[in-house]
């Protein structure tokens, strides 16, 4: 409605907010290629259910507490969980088949990562080191730190090169080879990072906090654009995989899209019932929104027209 034009336009929701689909059960994480959804039920059993139509494929049962988190590798072939225990689990999403049952990772992880080349997983926490295991042998390479502090959130670069880790205390983003996690440099912010990732050509590095998202140069390590709109903290920061779009979430419950070039605020959606548990880009056109409700979850599906940032 605009008091300026005095006119009120009327929207079909569905055309505007895509769709949204309802689990019985916590909604970790989708794979679109596979048109698979990834629910857990409360004794740790992992129900894979076709998005589509919520049909389920597969139960895989290994871990004995609830399942807190999930990821899914780059490809969809690999699929990894993490319990309220510290158990650690990787899953061949092909024949939906335990992989590996890695070192525990304790305290609970907060934030699971796939190497690009999916050879590695790296699992990071509020409390503790955040650690990188070699997949096939279930050896742990290295837990990390933020100088004094623990690492609580880890990103991998596209390309391979770089893994990021950042502390909420030290207000510090660390950037190591991803070879030998030998330190490369540091960015020293000025808020408590919530999460963190990089741009498509690993040239950019999203830090999202207390005060709002910021875009830095890897590189420089200079800050690019500072977005600001949201009231409160910026909990969730995901990029598109063209690069144009950011879509961020936090405390105000809001899911906001930028044009990541410019910094321009492209779209606001306010009012989800719970703050959005996850964000994951389907393409440049669809973004996933998993929010947790009481007694099931819901996933929406938002499709807006990247080319003209709408």
């Amino acid at each position: 409605a605009s008091e300026e034009g005095q006119c009120l336009d009327v929207l079909n929701a569905r055309e505007v907010l895509g769709l949204c689909f309802d689990f019985p059960r916590d909604c970790l994480a989708v794979a679109l290629q596979q048109d698979l959804a990834i629910t857990a039920q409360p004794d740790g059993t992992i129900v894979i259910r076709r998005f589509s139509n919520n049909s389920i494929l597969a139960e895989l049962e290994g871990h004995t507490s609830p399942v807190q988190l999930a990821a899914v590798s780059q490809s969809g072939n690999l699929l990894a969980t993490s319990a309220s225990d510290g158990d650690v689990f990787i899953w061949e999403l092909r024949s939906f088949t335990q992989r590996q049952r890695l070192a525990v990772a304790a305290p609970i992880a907060k934030q699971l990562a796939f190497s690009p080349n999916e050879e590695r997983l790296a699992a990071a926490s509020n409390e503790g080191p955040a650690r990188i295991w070699q997949i096939d042998s279930g050896i742990v390479l290295k837990d990390l730190h933020v100088e004094s502090q623990d690492a609580t959130r880890i990103a991998y670069s596209p390309d391979g090169q770089l893994v990021a880790t950042s502390s909420i205390s030290e207000k510090l983003i660390v950037f190591r080879r991803a070879a030998d996690l030998e330190l490369v440099h540091s960015i020293r912010v000025n808020q408590p990072i919530w999460d963190i990732q990089f741009s498509p050509d690993s040239a950019q590095l999203i830090a999202a906090g207390e005060l709002g998202a910021v875009v830095y140069d890897v590189t420089s390590r200079r800050e690019v654009i500072r977005l600001l709109g949201h009231r409160g903290q910026v909990k969730i920061a995901r990029i598109s995989p063209d690069g144009q779009t950011l879509a961020t979430t936090g405390s105000d419950r809001t899911l906001r899209l930028w044009h990541l070039p410019t910094g321009r605020e492209l779209f606001r959606l306010a009012s989800f019932d719970s703050q959005p548990r996850w964000l994951a880009f389907a393409n440049s056109d669809v973004l996933f929104i998993g929010a947790e409700r009481s007694e099931d979850s819901r996933v929406s599906l938002f499709k807006f027209d990247a080319r003209t940032n709408k």
